[in-house]
């Protein structure tokens, strides 16, 4: 179905991201390409569908017989859609946030379209499991996970040949990744489609089967059947893909608690079309919780939890009506006007769910990280605030020669990098991260974690992490709250939630992210 020959991808100036790199894929097979954050896989992606990067591009690209050039970006074009459909992973620039769910994926329907299938029926493919709710919801109304799947639906309804996906469940908590994928990679077998899986998570590529080719350095350095290449690797970078896992050094913050205190926070949702009729609901119901000055407060759920309401809630960010007490160091914000917000803005940061979306595309990686330099410390001078934004970009582990980069002309992780960058180039007292590190490898989750937990240990940052990663969060976090359906059913010490879970809830989640530690505990009791 698709042959991809000689391929090279280089940036002006620039080492190749790619090169020399071949790869095939036949109708009915799925295809995993593994590699690091960076490593090139988005950047392939965008090149097979004709998209404009700035790139220079050279190779053979031959599709069903026929070939194609590459570097003729129109030629390409005309494949998308019905010939090739792409999940990309830029979740919040692929949808239009003026257009109904359903109406973007029944537009995909009617032009693509996979002939005799419903508009519910995609949605339910795709993982959203109340089609007629979120199909009248717009994307801004969607936990990330379930943009997510609905980008996923849009990919399926075009009754593509060929379905590339770019880390397609980086958002979504571990049950609900395997039935997405189980149902996605149904839906491709049983029409003699075609999958180009993108990702870094492993357990992801366990899941679907089929072939894997390991990408490193820009090129491919091991193919064959997942099944050999997890069990049985023979390269060293596959090894080494295979072992890595996040342990940071956290250390016990300072006794003050009370530093953050929310009491009673409850978040209601905006009026919509889907609620005629029926009562508005909680999306936050009277979530109490503390953090000390230095600690790190995980929150975990499942998607669509209402994690990522509680952060907008938190920062007094969210378009519904809400009440309760949000006070750092006894200052309550709830009570301020948004003038007198806006002036403690500086205090408290975000770093959202989807970079790419709250990156301006006309603004360099410089531009972005200035203007909150020119909002919060205006009596820099311009010297003072390159040596600022290169010092920041050390923080996050990226070179200085990005600054003049454009977002479309960086990797997904090196966007979340930017954005964790310009969150804490103001010099914040309190760190808001939703899911900063979901579309990440493991050596990239751990270098970030890191670096945090450093500036953590070195500036008393507080630090909220928002995430479905399991792992990540019993690493990292000395506190833990668990949200389900808006409200928090368990918080406490990260050792007693994770070692000792009172709620039926909790003791799931912890089966899914743990099965081998619950299921040898369950044993030894």
């Amino acid at each position: 179905m698709l042959s991809l020959r000689d391929f090279t991808l280089e940036y002006e100036a620039e080492s190749p991201v790619l090169r020399g790199l071949s790869l095939s894929l036949d109708a009915g097979e799925v295809l995993c390409l593994v590699g690091e954050s960076g490593a090139g896989k988005s950047s392939l992606a965008r090149a097979l569908m004709g998209l404009r990067d700035g790139a220079r591009r050279s190779g053979v690209l031959n599709w069903q017989g026929q070939d194609i050039d590459i570097q003729n970006e129109a030629a390409c074009a005309r494949l998308r859609g019905r010939d090739i459909a792409w999940v990309p992973q830029d979740v919040d620039l692929a949808l239009n946030p003026v257009q109904r769910i359903g109406e973007q994926v029944q537009e995909a329907l009617t032009t693509g379209g996979a002939q005799g299938t419903s508009l519910h029926e995609v949605l339910f493919a795709a993982g959203l499991h109340d089609p007629e709710r979120q199909a009248q919801q717009f994307p801004h109304e969607l936990s990330g996970g379930e943009r997510q799947r609905a980008l996923i639906a849009i990919s399926l309804a075009c009754g593509a040949k060929l379905i590339i996906a770019d880390e397609p469940t980086s958002a979504l908590d571990l049950p609900l990744r395997s039935l997405v994928l189980e149902s996605l990679t149904q839906w491709i077998r049983a029409r003699g489609a075609g999958l180009l899986l993108l990702t870094h998570d492993l357990n992801a590529v366990r899941s679907v089967g089929g072939r894997m080719a390991v990408l490193a350095h820009g090129e491919i350095v091991e193919t064959g059947p997942v099944e050999l290449l997890l069990d049985r690797p023979s390269h060293p970078i596959t090894r080494e893909l295979l072992s890595r896992r996040i342990d940071p050094q956290i250390a016990p913050p300072k006794a003050r608690d009370g530093y953050l205190d929310v009491r009673r926070l409850t978040l209601m949702s905006p009026p919509g079309p889907w609620l005629v009729g029926k009562p508005v609901r909680a999306l936050v119901n009277q979530a109490s919780f503390i953090a000390s000055r230095g600690e790190t407060l995980g929150i975990i759920g499942s998607s669509g939890s209402g994690k990522t309401s509680l952060a907008l809630a938190l920062l007094r960010l969210a378009g519904g009506r809400q009440s309760g007490e949000i006070q750092i160091s006894g200052r309550e914000l709830m009570a301020l006007s948004s003038r007198e917000l806006r002036a403690q803005r500086r205090r408290f940061q975000w770093v959202p769910q989807d970079p790419a979306g709250s990156l301006s595309p006309r603004h360099s990686v410089r531009e972005s990280l200035e203007e909150a330099l020119l909002l919060h410390h205006r009596d820099l001078s311009p010297s003072q605030r390159l040596a600022r934004c290169e010092e920041t970009l050390a923080h996050v582990g990226l070179e200085p020669q990005l600054l003049e980069r454009l977002p479309a002309a960086l990797s997904g992780g090196q966007r979340q990098r930017v954005a964790i960058a310009r969150a804490l180039i103001s010099e914040p007292e309190i760190l808001v991260l939703d899911e900063p590190t979901s579309a990440l490898d493991w050596q990239t989750q751990s270098d970030i974690a890191e670096r945090l937990v450093h500036l953590q240990q070195q500036q008393g940052l507080t630090l909220i992490w928002i995430s479905h990663d399991l792992p990540l969060i019993r690493a990292l976090s000395h506190r833990v709250v668990v949200m389900r359906q808006g409200n928090i059913v368990e918080s406490g010490l990260t050792e007693h939630v994770f070692g000792q879970p009172r709620h039926s809830y909790t003791q799931l989640l912890m089966d899914a992210a743990f099965p081998l530690e619950r299921s040898t505990s369950s044993a030894l009791a």
